[in-house]
């Protein structure tokens, strides 16, 4: 970690900053960002950076081989959520790591979670921008990942999302996106490219089209959709009513097809090696009960956002499990407290590596970053209740 940075920002904070960060978010987007933004930036060093891209990059390298895609082609026997129209690769990808330590003590990453599925790839860019401005000696900082610039990010990310059509044929769709988390990212995508948020109740089909009424009260056609929905949540919305069901044939493109949010997924952790990679196994295909279960977590497979994650189990917990293939053991991980924060405490991390594949190129690259700083027992909200220092960030090296 950088700590003369970090001396730098801790020695220059106050409140009043703090909530300029929430105050700038409203200007920029017009929106008040539900989830908690951490009061700080991380100051990543060269050293802790490059063991995350290292261990990126050979995580890209083992899922764009064959072998592994078709392993994880396995994961639609287990879900009849199989949209049309799969694209040969995802155009989106996400590597959680955990920062943890080798027994000598360096900074070791560690693998939590992947997903085949969009991040915050444009509200991170505003988030880095306000940091940036709160910090006097902020213009040697950079977020992007090396070879990349602000230019080259919206380039890749605009192309894969637009792919040529004009703005007013693309959407964003969600369930409700207004009432999501993540509006704020939805809001941001929609006012760099121009194109309408709806939620999939307003989608129109007639045969194999889909269209929308925009605002003059006239049909346009659907020729491109940058897909945000989770199918978990959709299938609990047995309130909406849908003209368009997403397992139908229809004549659009995806920008970001659906199938690979299941594909590449807790789903794909038992398949991949590395040092970065923590022991995972399917459970019914293990003998746990020749395992130091207090080493392991159990995690169902098909759930969102740490539901259903039990941390201190036994054989008893395990042995109860109904449907055991529905679930994985992955080899628990100890966080190092590595941020400092006014008081002295320290607080733990997550970095995701964000990584986009587009479709005229041959291997996926990594573009930027997202941190979430915890306290707690784990990254989430009810485990930082009344701690500073802790939500979501970003990393900024020099």
């Amino acid at each position: 970690m950088k700590s003369s940075l970090r001396k730098l920002f801790n020695d220059a904070w106050s409140e009043d900053k703090y909530k300029k960060i929430y105050d700038e978010i409203v200007t920029k987007t017009g929106h008040l960002v539900p989830f908690r933004i951490a009061e700080t930036p991380v100051f990543l060093d060269d050293s802790l950076w490059q063991k995350l891209v290292i261990a990126t990059e050979n995580l890209i390298t083992q899922i764009s081989d064959p072998d592994i895609l078709s392993k994880c082609d396995k994961v639609f026997e287990y879900t009849s959520t199989r949209v049309p129209n799969e694209s040969p690769h995802p155009k989106f990808i996400q590597f959680d790591f955990g920062i943890c330590a080798n027994e000598d003590g360096s900074l070791q990453p560690k693998l939590i979670e992947l997903q085949g599925f969009p991040s915050l790839y444009y509200f991170q860019t505003v988030l880095a921008a306000i940091y940036k401005s709160l910090l006097k000696e902020s213009e040697n900082l950079k977020f992007f990942a090396d070879g990349i610039d602000e230019e080259k990010y919206y380039h890749a990310l605009d192309r894969i999302i637009l792919n040529g059509h004009d703005p007013k044929h693309v959407i964003i769709m969600e369930v409700e996106p207004e009432k999501q988390n993540t509006y704020i990212d939805l809001l941001c995508t929609s006012q760099r490219l121009g194109i309408d948020i709806l939620c999939i109740s307003k989608i129109r089909r007639n045969d194999r089209k889909l269209y929308y009424i925009n605002d003059q009260g006239a049909e346009v056609e659907i020729k491109r959709i940058y897909n945000r929905i989770i199918f978990d949540e959709l299938e609990k919305r047995k309130d909406l009513i849908n003209e368009f069901d997403m397992l139908q044939e229809v004549d659009v493109e995806w920008a970001g097809h659906p199938n690979w949010f299941f594909k590449l997924s807790k789903f794909t952790m038992p398949y991949l090696k590395g040092d970065a990679v923590p022991k995972t196994y399917f459970l019914d295909q293990v003998d746990y009960s020749k395992l130091d279960l207090s080493q392991y977590v159990l995690k169902p497979l098909f759930s969102f956002s740490g539901a259903g994650v039990e941390i201190d189990i036994d054989i008893d917990i395990l042995n109860k499990v109904r449907q055991k293939d529905h679930y994985i053991l992955q080899e628990k991980v100890s966080y190092v407290p590595l941020v400092e924060d006014v008081n002295g405490e320290l607080s733990k991390f997550e970095v995701r590596m964000m990584v986009v594949w587009p479709e005229e190129v041959d291997r996926p690259f990594i573009v930027n970053n997202l941190i979430r700083l915890s306290k707690g027992k784990m990254v989430g909200v009810k485990y930082n209740k009344d701690k500073i220092w802790v939500g979501g960030s970003i990393g900024f090296r020099e």
